[in-house]
C-alpha cells in the first residue's frame, strides 16, 4: 500500500467509521415479538442493573457482559452497548487496515475491503464482528517477525478485546482458550510482547469482573457452570441434520485451514504445526456452532466468517504460495454461498445480504434520530414493554414472581418483582449439576412465591423433560391459584410444603423402537419415567466431531394418537411426568387440582416407544438396550 497524504488517510477514516457506527445493527430498533429469544435478551440486560451473581443467582450461556452481543434495546445499557461497537468496529477496521499494509492495496481499496469484511460478518450477527479484532492479528504474529509499533498498539487492544469477550459469551471463552494456548507456546520462546498481551487479557478481564459487580467468590461457580453448559451443549441442542448445508460448510472449513496452512507454514517452524492447531481449533468451534443448530440464528455463523478469515489470511500469505491461498478463498467463498439449507423458513445466504444492504437507510435514519433525541430510546423501549405486557397480563402480585417456559421478557415489562431460578431457561437444564441448583432453589427460602405455568418449550421437546425434576416440588410446594389469559396458570406458594412419593410399576431393559405398554395407576397420581439412553463408542466420536442422532420419544394415548417429541438424554436420565403428557397448562391445572377427568385421552399416555432418527449414524450410534423405569407419582392433596 503506498502512502497517501494526510488528508486522504483522515478522510478515508473518517467516511469508513460513520459508514460502519451508523450502519451497526444496534440502530435496526425492529419492535421484539414475545418470542423466546427475546426473553433471554430481555433478562440479560436485566442483570446488569441486579446484584446477581452469574454462576450463582443467574446462569446462562453468557457471561455478565452477554448483553453486548444482542439486538435488546434496553435503556441502562444502550449507550454502554453502542459506544463498545464503536470501539470494536474501530479496532477491527484499524487491523484490518494494518494487515493491508503489507500488499500493495491503494488505503481507499483497503478501505472499501475492509468494510466488506465487516458487513459481511453483520449478513450474520454483529457479535463475530468482534472476533475480526483479534483472528488477524494471532495469525500475523505468527506469520512474520517484522513487527511495528503500531502492530504492538493493536496487539495489545486485540488481547484486551479478548479479555472482555471471555465474560461476553461461554463459545468466545472457548476461542480463547484455543488463543490462550497459542500465546503460552510462543511466550515460552522468550517473546515478550506475547507475555505482555497474555497479561493484557487476564488484566481486562479480572477488571471487567469486578466492574460488572462480581466478585472473587462466584468466579469458581462461574467457571462450573459454564463448562456445564458447554460440555453438554452439543447433546442437548442439536437439532435435525440438514446435509446440503453442513457439507458445504465443511468445505469452507477445509477452504480456511488451506489458506491458514499457506500463510503459516514456513513462518515459525518450530511452531507452525501448533499455530495450525490452534486456529484449526478456532476454525472448528466456529464450525460446531453452525452445524449443531439448524435455525436461522445458527445455520449462517460459519458462512458469514468463513470467507473473512480466509480473505484475512491471504493477504499475509507470502507470494510463494499465495496461488494455494487464493484456491483456498475462493474454496470457502463459493461453498458459504452454497451453504445456505433447501429451507424456505431460511433465508438464503444472498438473500440475507440484500436485506442487510437496503436496511442501510433504515438504520442510519435511526442513528440520527437517537443521537439528536435520546429520548426515543425509552420510547420504544415503553413501546416495546406494552406488546409484551400483551402476551401476559398479570394481576398485581405482591412478593417474587418466577414462570416456566420462555416469556420472561413479558414479566420483565410489568412492575412485578422477577425472582428467577438461577437457570430461567427451562430447555437449557440439560446438566445434571444445572438441574440440582434449579431444584435447591425452588426447595430453599429464596424460591419465590409467585409461579406462572406457560406452555413454551423448545425445539420439540417433550413438555414436562425441560426442568422436570421440578414438577414434584412444584405440586406439592405450590398451591393453583387461578387460570390466567392465554390458558396460562398462575400458582402460589404454600407455607408447609407437603409430600411426594415413588412407587415402582415397572423396570426393565428395552431394545430401541420397540413399545412399552405403560401401567395404570391410581387416579389423581402421574406416571413418572426415568430413560437412560446411552450412547455407543461410534455415537460419542460423531457427536464429538459433529452432533449426535436425534432421539425421540414416540407415545400413543388412550385417544389412539400418536406423538414424536425430541428427549434430550440427560432430561430423560434425570426424570419426567410421562403420563399424563402436560401439553398444556390448563393439564397441569387438572393434575394440580386432583381433577384428573378434566385431562382428556389424548393427553393420558398408554405405550411409548424411543426411536433414534436416521441423522448422524441413527440406531448404528446408540447402545441397543434402553434402560426405562416407571414409578407411580403421589402427592398429598392441597388442604382448603
Amino acid at each position: 500500500m503506498g502512502k497517501p497524504s494526510k488528508v486522504i488517510r483522515w478522510a478515508v477514516w473518517i467516511l469508513a467509521l460513520l459508514w460502519l457506527v451508523g450502519n451497526s445493527p444496534i440502530w435496526q430498533m425492529d419492535l421484539p415479538r414475545a418470542s423466546l429469544d427475546a426473553s433471554w435478551k430481555a433478562v440479560i440486560h436485566h442483570a446488569w442493573t441486579q446484584p446477581w451473581l452469574f454462576g450463582q443467582d443467574i446462569i446462562v450461556s453468557y457471561g455478565p457482559y452477554g448483553w453486548l452481543v444482542t439486538d435488546f434495546v434496553y435503556p441502562p445499557t444502550f449507550w454502554l452497548d453502542a459506544v463498545y461497537r464503536v470501539v470494536a468496529v474501530a479496532l477491527s477496521f484499524a487491523v484490518i487496515m494494518r494487515v493491508a499494509s503489507r500488499t500493495r492495496m491503494t488505503m481507499p481499496m483497503a478501505a472499501l475491503l475492509a468494510i466488506l469484511l465487516i458487513e459481511t460478518t453483520r449478513v450474520y450477527v454483529d457479535a463475530y464482528l468482534y472476533l475480526l479484532a483479534s483472528l488477524p492479528l494471532w495469525i500475523m504474529w505468527t506469520a512474520t517477525d517484522k513487527w511495528q509499533r503500531a502492530d504492538l498498539v493493536l496487539l495489545r487492544l486485540t488481547m484486551a478485546n479478548l479479555g472482555l469477550l471471555v465474560l461476553v459469551k461461554h463459545g468466545f471463552a472457548a476461542v480463547a482458550v484455543s488463543i490462550f494456548f497459542l500465546t503460552v507456546l510462543h511466550t515460552w520462546r522468550g517473546d515478550r510482547r506475547v507475555a505482555w498481551s497474555l497479561l493484557t487479557v487476564a488484566g481486562t478481564g479480572v477488571v471487567a469482573w469486578f466492574a460488572a459487580g462480581q466478585t472473587l467468590g462466584n468466579i469458581a461457580d462461574y467457571m462450573i457452570t459454564a463448562w456445564a453448559i458447554v460440555s453438554a451443549w452439543t447433546d442437548a441442542m442439536a437439532l435435525y441434520s440438514n446435509r446440503w448445508s453442513d457439507a458445504w460448510v465443511t468445505i469452507a472449513a477445509a477452504g480456511l485451514m488451506l489458506t491458514v496452512i499457506a500463510a503459516l507454514w514456513t513462518a515459525r517452524p518450530k511452531t507452525r504445526i501448533a499455530d495450525i492447531l490452534c486456529m484449526a481449533a478456532v476454525v472448528f468451534i466456529v464450525f460446531k456452532g453452525s452445524v449443531v443448530r439448524t435455525d436461522p440464528g445458527h445455520t449462517f455463523i460459519a458462512a458469514g466468517i468463513f470467507p473473512v478469515w480466509a480473505a484475512l489470511a491471504v493477504m499475509i500469505t507470502p507470494r510463494s504460495r499465495r496461488a494455494v491461498g487464493v484456491a483456498g478463498l475462493v474454496l470457502a467463498v463459493i461453498a458459504s454461498l452454497m451453504s445456505s439449507p433447501r429451507d424456505a423458513a431460511l433465508r438464503p445466504f444472498h438473500q440475507r445480504w440484500v436485506t442487510r444492504w437496503s436496511g442501510v437507510g433504515h438504520r442510519m435514519l435511526n442513528a440520527g434520530r437517537v443521537l439528536t433525541d435520546p429520548g426515543r430510546i425509552d420510547s420504544f423501549h415503553a413501546t416495546a414493554g406494552d406488546r409484551f405486557r400483551e402476551a401476559l397480563p398479570l394481576p398485581p402480585l405482591p412478593g417474587a414472581v418466577d414462570l416456566t417456559g420462555g416469556a420472561q421478557a413479558a414479566l420483565l415489562a410489568t412492575d412485578l418483582q422477577y425472582h428467577p431460578r438461577p437457570v430461567f431457561h427451562s430447555n437449557m437444564v440439560y446438566h445434571p449439576a444445572l438441574q440440582r441448583i434449579n431444584l435447591e432453589h425452588l426447595r430453599s427460602n429464596a424460591a419465590p412465591q409467585w409461579m406462572v405455568i406457560t406452555t413454551d418449550g423448545a425445539d420439540n421437546h417433550y413438555p414436562t423433560t425441560e426442568d422436570g425434576l421440578l414438577y414434584p416440588e412444584l405440586l406439592t410446594r405450590y398451591r393453583w391459584q387461578a387460570p390466567l389469559p392465554g390458558g396460562w396458570q398462575l400458582l402460589r406458594r404454600e407455607t408447609h410444603p407437603r409430600q411426594y412419593s415413588h412407587r415402582s410399576v415397572l423396570e426393565q431393559d428395552v431394545q430401541i423402537g420397540r413399545f412399552i405398554n405403560v401401567p395404570s395407576v391410581a387416579d389423581g397420581a402421574a406416571v413418572w419415567a426415568k430413560i437412560d439412553v446411552q450412547l455407543n463408542p461410534l455415537g460419542r466420536a460423531i457427536s464429538m466431531l459433529y452432533k449426535p442422532p436425534p432421539i425421540d420419544v414416540l407415545i400413543e394415548t388412550a385417544g389412539g394418537h400418536r406423538t414424536r417429541r425430541r428427549l434430550i438424554r440427560s432430561m430423560g436420565k434425570a426424570g419426567f411426568i410421562l403420563s399424563p403428557m402436560l401439553r398444556t397448562p390448563v393439564s397441569y391445572a387438572a393434575l394440580a387440582t386432583g381433577q384428573p377427568r378434566r385431562i382428556n385421552a389424548d393427553n393420558r399416555v398408554v405405550r411409548f416407544a424411543i426411536v433414534v432418527g436416521p441423522d448422524c449414524g441413527g440406531e448404528r450410534c446408540v447402545q441397543r438396550d434402553v434402560q426405562v423405569r416407571l414409578s407411580e407419582l403421589t402427592w398429598e392433596s392441597p388442604t382448603e
